[in-house]
C-alpha cells in the first residue's frame, strides 16, 4: 500500500492481453478507466478486417488510474480477454519532490526580492538590469514548478499501457511429448557431435594450460642429463698408455734383478 508507506512512488505497467473481440475489449478498458477515476491518455486502435485489409487488428491503450485502482483495472481484463504478460516498475521520487519544493520556495523569494529592488530604484540603467534578472529568475521558477507538477501527476495517477492482440496471433505452448517423439537419428547425431567437440575442447584446454610446465620440465631434465654425463666421463677415464708401459717395464726389471741376486749368492767363493 503506497499510501500507508508514506512515499511518493511512480508506478508504471505494461500489460499484454489477447482477445477474440478487440473492439469489445477496448470499450471495456475505457469504461473501467473512467469508472476508477482515471482515463485513457492515448490510444492506437485498429479493429482489423481480414477480408479488406488482411489485418486481424490490434490496440494499444495508455491508461491513467490512481495507484490503488490498478489491481481492479487488471482484474477486469480477464472478463474480456486473457492476460498474457505483466511488467511493472516503481520509482520512488519522494526525495526529488522534497528537493523541488525547497528550490521553488527559494526561487519565489528571489523573484520577490528583485521586484522590491525594481520598485525602489529610480535609475533607468539599474531598472533594465533588474528586469533582465527578473525574467531569468521567473523562467527558472516556472521550470521547477513544471517538474514538480509532472512528478506529482505521475505519482497521483499510475500509467498502465495495455496492448490488445488477437488470440490467433498468440503462439501455443510447445507440446513436450511431441518434441520427445520427434527426436530421432538427427538429434542423436547432433548430441553426439556436441559431446565430441566438447571433449576436444577440454583436451585442448588441458594441453594449453600444462604446456609451459612441460617445456620447463623438459629443459631442466636435459640440463641435468648433460651434467651427469659429463661427471661420469671424468670418473671412468682410462690411464694413459705410457703409464701402463712404465709399470710393466719396472715390474720386469725388478724380477730380473732378483734372479741375478739369487745366482750371485749361490756361486762358490774362490
Amino acid at each position: 500500500d503506497i499510501g500507508v508507506a508514506g512515499r511518493d512512488v511512480i508506478v508504471e505497467m505494461q500489460v499484454v492481453v489477447s482477445s477474440d473481440d478487440i473492439e469489445r475489449t477496448v470499450a471495456s478498458v475505457m469504461a473501467a478507466a473512467s469508472t476508477l477515476g482515471g482515463g485513457v491518455a492515448s490510444s492506437d486502435v485498429n479493429y482489423g478486417n481480414d477480408e479488406v485489409t488482411g489485418s486481424p487488428g490490434y490496440a494499444v491503450l495508455v491508461v491513467k488510474v490512481p495507484p490503488e485502482s490498478v489491481d481492479r483495472l487488471l482484474s477486469g481484463l480477464d472478463d474480456t480477454g486473457t492476460v498474457q504478460s505483466i511488467n511493472q516498475s516503481a520509482q520512488d521520487v519522494t526525495e526529488q519532490l522534497v528537493n523541488l519544493d525547497v528550490r521553488i520556495r527559494n526561487a519565489r523569494q528571489s523573484v520577490a526580492n528583485v521586484r522590491e529592488f525594481m520598485d525602489s530604484t529610480e535609475n533607468l540603467q539599474e531598472l533594465v538590469t533588474l528586469e533582465s534578472e527578473l525574467t531569468r529568475r521567473q523562467t527558472e521558477l516556472e521550470q521547477l514548478e513544471a517538474q514538480q507538477r509532472n512528478l506529482s501527476d505521475r505519482v497521483a495517477l499510475s500509467t498502465v499501457t495495455i496492448e490488445v492482440v488477437p488470440t490467433a496471433s498468440v503462439p501455443e505452448p510447445p507440446d513436450e511429448d511431441a518434441e520427445e517423439e520427434d527426436e530421432g537419428i538427427g538429434d542423436a547425431f547432433r548430441s553426439g557431435w556436441e559431446a565430441f567437440t566438447a571433449l576436444l575442447f577440454g583436451i585442448g584446454f588441458v594441453v594449453a594450460a600444462t604446456l609451459p610446465f612441460l617445456v620447463s620440465g623438459l629443459l631442466l631434465a636435459m640440463i641435468a642429463w648433460a651434467i651427469i654425463r659429463r661427471r661420469d666421463g671424468r670418473v671412468t677415464m682410462p690411464a694413459p698408455a705410457t703409464a701402463r708401459s712404465l709399470v710393466d717395464e719396472t715390474g720386469h726389471e725388478t724380477e730380473h734383478d732378483t734372479e741375478h741376486e739369487h745366482d750371485t749368492e749361490a756361486a762358490p767363493v774362490s
